[in-house]
């Protein structure tokens, strides 16, 4: 019988998976640096925060393909690669997934940021770790935002190819809430070609790596903000990238960069202080079954 677990269990399958990723990275001597909530978890809380139901790993491009090309021969039985280039995976970043687990999450979603959120759509997936490339950016300013508007308008064909997919689910009522004007005209025969969204999963990927034979000193996470503002986000000092110590994290550590104080400013602002309590809340997923 399947068994929905409660949070702690589930941030402990989580911290389990994430013992597996660092030993892999160790042993065949890849980098990586815990980011997001897992990074500011490790810093408040020397684990997770308590209500965090995810963890988000970095690397820099070059060892983001590396431990690509090193999972082969790593991964567990009973883990997963997940990635655009080998199976259906919906998005422009790795997953690694333990196939002893399902979640089933809560998709808020919109076709392009001027449209009404799609919501109260549930996908179920098995639980995953998320792991983002840092990818070179342009030092220079105008180069840069000629990069970031590039990256804009890249991210509004992506949602429009991947509306154009999640219209065609074999999940009818994830389907019909797609059934709008936009997805009419988007899943017109003309536009099977243009808006493939492998072919465009592969288009963007090759965009956000249009600098990485460029020698820059910033590294930017640039797979996940669709706004033109937050493309560069998570633009972080390569240098900084590369000062990597241990962090406390629950019975174990984990990897992160040294100058904790600069990301997670830029990101959460004041970082130390906790969120209002109706807002400490799992964002993710909204169950946790174990698989027969």
């Amino acid at each position: 019988m399947s068994q929905q677990l409660p949070i702690k269990d589930l941030q402990e399958k989580l911290l389990d998976m994430m013992k597996e990723i660092d030993r892999i990275c160790q042993k065949e001597n890849i980098q990586y640096f815990v980011t997001g909530g897992t990074f500011l978890g490790a810093v408040r809380h020397k684990g997770f925060i308590p209500w965090d139901d995810d963890i988000d790993i970095g690397m820099d491009r070059k060892n983001y393909e590396k431990f690509l090309s090193k999972l082969k021969d790593n991964l567990p039985s009973n883990f997963k690669l997940d990635y655009y280039t080998n199976n259906d995976s919906e998005v422009p970043w790795v997953k690694i997934l333990n196939l002893d687990y399902k979640i089933v999450q809560k998709l808020d979603y919109k076709v392009i940021q001027t449209d009404n959120t799609i919501d109260n759509i549930t996908i179920e997936q098995y639980l995953f770790i998320d792991i983002f490339p840092f990818d070179n950016i342009p030092d220079n300013k105008i180069l840069r935002n000629i990069f970031r508007i590039q990256i804009y308008f890249k991210t509004i064909k992506l949602r429009l190819a991947k509306s154009r997919w999640l219209s065609k689910s074999t999940n009818q009522i994830f389907a019909k809430k797609f059934k709008n004007l936009i997805t009419k005209i988007i899943n017109m025969k003309i536009f099977d070609n243009f808006l493939n969204y492998r072919k465009v999963l592969g288009q963007y990927d090759k965009l956000i790596k249009k600098y990485q034979n460029k020698e820059t000193k910033m590294i930017s996470d640039i797979t996940v903000d669709y706004k033109l503002k937050k493309i560069f986000r998570e633009c972080i000092d390569r240098d900084k990238a590369y000062q990597i110590v241990n962090y406390d994290f629950e019975d174990t550590q984990f990897k992160g960069m040294k100058d904790y104080d600069t990301y997670l400013t830029k990101i959460y602002g004041d970082y130390m202080k906790l969120p209002p309590e109706n807002e400490r809340i799992a964002k993710h997923f909204i169950k946790v079954i174990k698989c027969k």
